[in-house]
Protein backbone atom coordinates (compact mmCIF):
# COMPACT_ATOMS: atom_id res chain seq x y z
CA UNK A 1 0.00 0.00 0.00
CA UNK A 2 3.03 2.25 -0.43
CA UNK A 3 1.41 3.84 -3.48
CA UNK A 4 -1.19 5.57 -1.33
CA UNK A 5 -0.50 9.14 -0.22
CA UNK A 6 0.01 10.02 3.42
CA UNK A 7 -2.82 12.11 4.90
CA UNK A 8 -0.46 15.11 4.90
CA UNK A 9 0.03 14.76 1.13
CA UNK A 10 -3.65 14.85 0.15
CA UNK A 11 -4.68 17.73 -2.08
CA UNK A 12 -7.40 19.61 -0.14
CA UNK A 13 -9.33 21.00 -3.14
CA UNK A 14 -10.83 17.51 -3.63
CA UNK A 15 -12.48 17.72 -0.20
CA UNK A 16 -14.08 21.13 0.03
CA UNK A 17 -17.38 20.66 1.81
CA UNK A 18 -19.36 18.59 4.26
CA UNK A 19 -18.03 16.68 7.24
CA UNK A 20 -14.69 14.93 7.44
CA UNK A 21 -13.83 12.40 10.12
CA UNK A 22 -10.11 11.81 10.53
CA UNK A 23 -8.67 8.72 12.20
CA UNK A 24 -5.85 9.41 14.65
CA UNK A 25 -3.62 6.33 15.02
CA UNK A 26 -1.65 5.71 11.82
CA UNK A 27 -3.37 8.48 9.87
CA UNK A 28 -2.74 11.71 11.75
CA UNK A 29 -0.17 10.46 14.27
CA UNK A 30 2.15 7.54 14.84
CA UNK A 31 0.63 4.84 17.06
CA UNK A 32 0.94 5.94 20.69
CA UNK A 33 2.26 9.41 19.80
CA UNK A 34 1.13 12.33 21.94
CA UNK A 35 0.85 14.74 19.02
CA UNK A 36 -0.06 14.82 15.35
CA UNK A 37 2.70 14.43 12.81
CA UNK A 38 3.65 18.06 11.93
CA UNK A 39 2.81 17.84 8.22
CA UNK A 40 -0.53 16.18 9.04
CA UNK A 41 -1.28 18.97 11.53
CA UNK A 42 -0.57 21.49 8.77
CA UNK A 43 -3.02 19.65 6.46
CA UNK A 44 -5.69 19.76 9.20
CA UNK A 45 -5.17 23.51 9.51
CA UNK A 46 -5.59 23.90 5.74
CA UNK A 47 -8.78 21.81 5.71
CA UNK A 48 -10.32 23.35 8.83
CA UNK A 49 -11.68 26.39 6.99
CA UNK A 50 -13.42 24.43 4.23
CA UNK A 51 -15.29 21.71 6.12
CA UNK A 52 -16.35 20.47 9.54
CA UNK A 53 -13.60 18.25 10.86
CA UNK A 54 -13.72 15.67 13.65
CA UNK A 55 -11.11 13.34 15.09
CA UNK A 56 -12.12 9.75 15.76
CA UNK A 57 -10.00 7.12 17.45
CA UNK A 58 -10.20 3.67 19.00
CA UNK A 59 -7.22 4.52 21.21
CA UNK A 60 -7.56 3.50 24.83
CA UNK A 61 -6.08 6.83 26.00
CA UNK A 62 -8.95 9.22 25.31
CA UNK A 63 -7.15 12.01 27.18
CA UNK A 64 -4.29 11.91 24.68
CA UNK A 65 -6.73 12.12 21.77
CA UNK A 66 -8.61 15.00 23.46
CA UNK A 67 -5.33 16.92 23.94
CA UNK A 68 -4.43 16.35 20.30
CA UNK A 69 -7.86 17.58 19.18
CA UNK A 70 -7.52 20.67 21.36
CA UNK A 71 -4.07 21.39 19.91
CA UNK A 72 -5.47 21.04 16.37
CA UNK A 73 -8.56 23.12 17.12
CA UNK A 74 -11.09 20.45 16.15
CA UNK A 75 -13.50 18.32 18.21
CA UNK A 76 -13.38 14.60 18.91
CA UNK A 77 -16.29 12.59 17.57
CA UNK A 78 -17.45 10.75 20.68
CA UNK A 79 -18.83 7.41 19.59
CA UNK A 80 -20.73 5.03 21.79
CA UNK A 81 -18.55 1.98 21.19
CA UNK A 82 -15.60 1.61 18.85
CA UNK A 83 -15.11 1.89 15.11
CA UNK A 84 -16.37 0.39 12.90
CA UNK A 85 -19.52 -0.38 14.89
CA UNK A 86 -19.61 2.71 17.14
CA UNK A 87 -22.83 4.68 17.28
CA UNK A 88 -22.83 8.37 16.40
CA UNK A 89 -24.17 10.89 18.89
CA UNK A 90 -27.90 11.59 18.31
CA UNK A 91 -27.21 15.25 17.52
CA UNK A 92 -24.62 14.48 14.82
CA UNK A 93 -25.42 16.00 11.43
CA UNK A 94 -27.35 13.32 9.59
CA UNK A 95 -27.69 13.58 5.83
CA UNK A 96 -24.54 15.66 5.40
CA UNK A 97 -21.89 14.64 2.86
CA UNK A 98 -19.24 12.79 4.86
CA UNK A 99 -15.70 11.61 4.23
CA UNK A 100 -13.70 9.34 6.50
CA UNK A 101 -9.90 9.48 6.26
CA UNK A 102 -8.05 6.49 7.66
CA UNK A 103 -5.29 3.97 7.26
CA UNK A 104 -7.25 0.76 7.91
CA UNK A 105 -9.98 -0.72 5.74
CA UNK A 106 -11.28 -2.99 8.50
CA UNK A 107 -12.00 -0.18 10.94
CA UNK A 108 -12.05 3.16 9.14
CA UNK A 109 -13.33 1.78 5.83
CA UNK A 110 -16.13 -0.23 7.41
CA UNK A 111 -17.00 2.74 9.60
CA UNK A 112 -17.32 4.93 6.47
CA UNK A 113 -19.46 2.26 4.79
CA UNK A 114 -21.78 2.13 7.82
CA UNK A 115 -22.16 5.92 7.73
CA UNK A 116 -22.72 6.04 3.97
CA UNK A 117 -19.56 8.16 3.78
CA UNK A 118 -16.79 8.25 1.25
CA UNK A 119 -13.63 6.46 2.48
CA UNK A 120 -10.21 7.85 1.63
CA UNK A 121 -7.56 5.28 2.54
CA UNK A 122 -4.21 6.84 3.24
CA UNK A 123 -0.73 5.45 3.67
CA UNK A 124 -0.12 4.41 7.27
CA UNK A 125 2.31 6.31 9.47
CA UNK A 126 4.67 3.69 10.92
CA UNK A 127 7.30 4.47 13.54
CA UNK A 128 8.83 0.99 13.73
CA UNK A 129 7.88 0.74 17.42
CA UNK A 130 4.48 -0.87 16.80
CA UNK A 131 3.67 -4.07 18.67
CA UNK A 132 3.72 -7.45 16.97
CA UNK A 133 -0.08 -7.58 17.28
CA UNK A 134 -0.35 -4.20 15.50
CA UNK A 135 2.01 -5.33 12.72
CA UNK A 136 -0.02 -8.52 12.19
CA UNK A 137 -3.26 -6.49 12.09
CA UNK A 138 -1.67 -4.12 9.55
CA UNK A 139 -0.59 -7.04 7.34
CA UNK A 140 -4.08 -8.58 7.39
CA UNK A 141 -5.70 -5.21 6.68
CA UNK A 142 -3.30 -4.44 3.83
CA UNK A 143 -3.87 -7.91 2.33
CA UNK A 144 -7.65 -7.48 2.38
CA UNK A 145 -7.43 -3.88 1.12
CA UNK A 146 -5.38 -5.06 -1.88
CA UNK A 147 -8.54 -6.72 -3.24
CA UNK A 148 -10.33 -3.35 -3.27
CA UNK A 149 -7.54 -1.25 -4.79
Amino acid sequence: MDTLPFFADLAPPRFVSGISIVDVEGTLAFHGSSSAEPRAAFRIAAMRGTMRLFLCSNAADSGRVARMARDLGIPVLALRGRKPWGILPPDFLRGATMTVFGDKLLTDGLFAWRLGARFVKVRRLVSGRESLADRIAFAIDDFLASFFA
